[in-house]
């Protein structure tokens, strides 16, 4: 059932006998955009940091809004994603209170042999005992009507069960992602169906609560031919130039207008409180800088990036153009609700507690009486993609403590002074490392939140081997190859598609192809090297050439000698695989290259031996073939047709590309197929300069001497994702990063790229 504490309201609540003079019934908005970093609009949400807004973006309402209300400069959400954050911005809870700490898609427990720790169970809908804004208006405001228009991703039959009288259903991230022209993320549509139910309630002379949850701008980027246009022709910033995700804001932006509009002219504009803020911070990598501004992190981290959110309220008696520096969470949304109200009855175990006395004051100041005098964000997860690792992190004053469950490091930061958290104090202030850690703990048992346990699973970490790696292409929607080591160029615009694991390269068959050319880099001579290639292969076969080239390497004159690494080839009316290596074709003897299925392949071939391997799905494929000796050559890659450009063009998709100048054994191309590359690496570097890497342990950072005007810093993990990248240092934080073998990516201007191999 659900259950009801009785609050004096000047201990919790503000007085709302002090503001009496305002509407006795005012109208309640709350927009919720979706993946919105705190630097990603162009209102500056602190006025002591020009790059808390944007060098690009262009967002006119939400600086209308900001003009009229107030701007929180450390004004943070819920939670790190998506659904949890949504959970306790509707009932004032944390999610750790919850027990949902992910999206509801996920359920937690899972033994991906990759992940050091078992995640917690994850409460996977809304719970029908929980109480939410809309049913505590309902109950104690009867006059009130309630809607929650778009994204709800909270499961249990959608906001219509939850209090609300008018809703969308239970929607998630796909209802929003359609790809409609005119109406991108549902921006539109969704507007208008918010004023017109705005304009219903006016005419019926009914005060209103109205959440509008936007799907933008949750990847992947939509928006208005015209707006992209715009931001294709605009000049770039140093900072942001994703034209795609700007044209999608300001589509979203011009969304919000629509309803600032509507208010104006239904003459309620000075009678509503309109509250502004995100779900979490914005996707890693979309920009050259960090998309949530000069803070770290991002949407799936307890970084300031991804917890740290524009944040505004307008409203009546709220000064306008203002910034307070009150610390102020999403959960204080709830209670904040009640008190403009008059609602003093609330229910049990709250978190927040109301920020209506600091919105009141001219100057933004004041204080927010909470049941705690710290706030948690707990994040026992994963989410490698978007640099997710389960941690947990605590704000207490001007400090901040993370911890991480993996490693057990500890990190305090006075975010204040440091709002890119890049100097630990744990040195310097133990005991303040203790204090926040003891109030975090204590608060994580007394909540009875989930936490990770080892995984009896783990493999040692899932690396992948990169000794003796020319390329690996994960083909993530773009053509990037991960060792540094290799450029590309694509002919006739070879596009991606689904792949074996997120996104594959996809070729046509007719006009398409992709070069790997080298660069300062050295190609192999195969003819004095083994080589394994090996990776995922989709053969959709839409042409009826005898052969089709998957990979080749051809001489620098694209004449004269040349080599096919992997074919599809057709005999006895079926495809197999082939290679075309000392002057004649080698075919495996299966032949079972089916079309329409996504099949693991790899070809080994051995120069001292003069053999070929070919292997399906892990399982060797026919017999080792022994041929002529190895034709020398030193040219460059080309992946989907022949040397010349006229003939041998293959159809199909590409995921998880591999070549090495080194004879695989069948278990370790087993263990590539699967994910699970444990064995000691080592990479080429044989473009690499005089940069020298180094840890300085006492700052948890990486250091980089040897070099200057470095623009970034990238670390990347065996297995290919970005872990961490800096702009315009040479010092990258490592704090939260297990032992052990990693890349590092130096760009630097007028200098080539560099790849380091480095141990932790």
């Amino acid at each position: 059932m659900k259950t009801y504490q009785s609050i004096f309201l000047t201990a919790v609540l503000g007085s709302f006998a002090s503001h009496s003079a305002f509407a006795k019934n005012p109208n309640i908005i709350v927009i919720f955009t979706d993946d919105e970093g705190w630097g990603a609009t162009s209102v500056q949400m602190d006025d002591q940091v020009p790059e808390s807004k944007s060098d690009f973006m262009q967002t006119p309402n939400l600086e209308r809004l900001a003009a009229r209300g107030m701007r929180f400069a450390n004004g943070y959400t819920c939670h790190p994603n998506s659904s949890p954050s949504r959970y306790a911005l509707l009932t004032g809870k944390t999610p750790a209170r919850l027990g949902m700490t992910d999206i509801i898609e996920r359920p937690g427990q899972e033994t991906d042999p990759k992940r050091r720790l078992l995640t917690p169970p994850n409460v996977r809908m809304i719970n029908s005992n929980e109480i939410t804004i809309g049913e505590i208006i309902k109950q104690h405001k009867p006059n009130y009507k309630t809607a929650y228009f778009g994204k709800w991703h909270l499961g249990n039959n959608g906001p219509e069960q939850h209090g609300f009288d008018a809703g969308d259903g239970a929607t998630g991230n796909g209802k929003g992602n359609q790809k409609i022209a005119d109406d991108p993320k549902l921006i539109f549509s969704l507007s208008q169906r918010s004023v017109d139910w705005i304009e219903q309630q006016v005419n019926d002379n009914k005060p209103f609560f109205l959440e509008i949850a936007h799907y933008a701008t949750h990847e992947s980027s939509e928006s208005l031919a015209a707006t992209l246009q715009k931001y294709q022709n605009l000049p770039k910033g140093t900072r942001h130039n994703n034209a795609g995700y700007a044209a999608m804001t300001e589509d979203m932006d011009t969304g919000i207008g629509i309803v600032l509009d509507k208010l104006q002219e239904l003459g309620i504009e000075d009678s509503t409180y309109i509250f502004f803020l995100a779900d979490n911070g914005s996707m890693p990598g979309m920009n050259p800088g960090n998309t949530n501004g000069p803070i770290r992190g991002s949407k799936a981290t307890v970084w300031e990036g991804g917890i740290k959110t524009p944040f505004i309220v307008a409203g009546p008696g709220i000064k306008g153009d203002i910034v307070s520096r009150v610390r102020v969470v999403g959960w204080d949304i709830f209670p904040t609700i009640c008190d403009i109200l008059g609602i003093t009855e609330l229910p049990q175990n709250l978190d927040g507690g109301s920020i209506l006395p600091v919105l009141q004051d001219n100057n933004g100041e004041g204080e927010v009486t909470r049941p705690y005098d710290f706030m948690v964000w707990h994040w026992p997860r994963y989410v490698f993609n978007k640099e997710g690792y389960p941690t947990t992190a605590i704000i207490k004053g001007d400090y901040k403590y993370i911890y991480s469950y993996e490693t057990e490091e500890e990190l305090l930061f006075n975010i204040v002074e440091d709002i890119a958290e890049t100097t630990p104090l744990n040195s310097q202030l133990p005991d303040k490392l203790i204090e926040l850690r003891t109030d975090m703990q204590n608060y994580l048992t007394e909540v009875n939140a989930g936490l990770p346990t080892p995984n009896p699973h783990y493999s040692g970490g899932g690396t992948k081997v990169l000794e003796n790696l020319i390329f690996y292409f994960p083909f993530e929607d773009n053509y990037n190859d991960m060792t540094g080591q290799m450029q590309t160029l694509g002919q006739n615009s070879p596009g991606f598609d689904t792949g074996k694991y997120g996104r594959a390269l996809s070729l046509n068959g007719s006009s398409q192809w992709l070069d790997v050319l080298s660069g300062d880099y050295m190609n192999p001579d195969f003819s004095e090297l083994p080589f394994t290639l090996c990776g995922w292969v989709y053969n959709t076969d839409a042409h009826a050439q005898n052969n089709s080239i998957i990979l080749a390497q051809h001489d620098d004159s694209n004449s004269g000698t040349g080599r096919i690494i992997l074919e599809k080839f057709r005999q006895s009316g079926a495809a197999c695989l082939s290679t075309f290596l000392g002057g004649s074709r080698t075919t495996a003897t299966v032949n079972n290259f089916p079309n329409n299925e996504w099949v693991h392949v790899a070809a080994v071939g051995d120069y001292t031996t003069n053999t070929i391997t070919f292997y399906r799905n892990g399982e060797q494929n026919g017999d080792r073939v022994t041929i002529n000796p190895f034709e020398s050559c030193v040219g460059n890659f080309r992946i989907g047709a022949h040397k010349d450009g006229s003939k041998a063009f293959w159809s199909g998709k590409l995921d998880e590309l591999y070549l090495f100048k080194e004879e695989l054994s069948q278990s370790d191309i087993v263990k590539i197929m699967n994910d699970l590359w444990d064995k000691p690496m080592g990479v080429n570097n044989a473009f690499s300069n005089n940069a020298f890497v180094y840890v300085d342990p006492a700052k948890y950072s990486l250091v980089v001497n040897g070099l200057d005007n470095i623009s970034a810093l990238t670390l990347i993990s065996i297995d290919g994702r970005v872990l961490k990248k800096e702009y315009f240092t040479k010092v990258i934080n490592i704090g939260l990063i297990n032992p052990g073998h990693y890349l590092l990516k130096i760009e630097a201007k007028n200098q080539p790229t560099v790849i380091k191999k480095i141990v932790i």
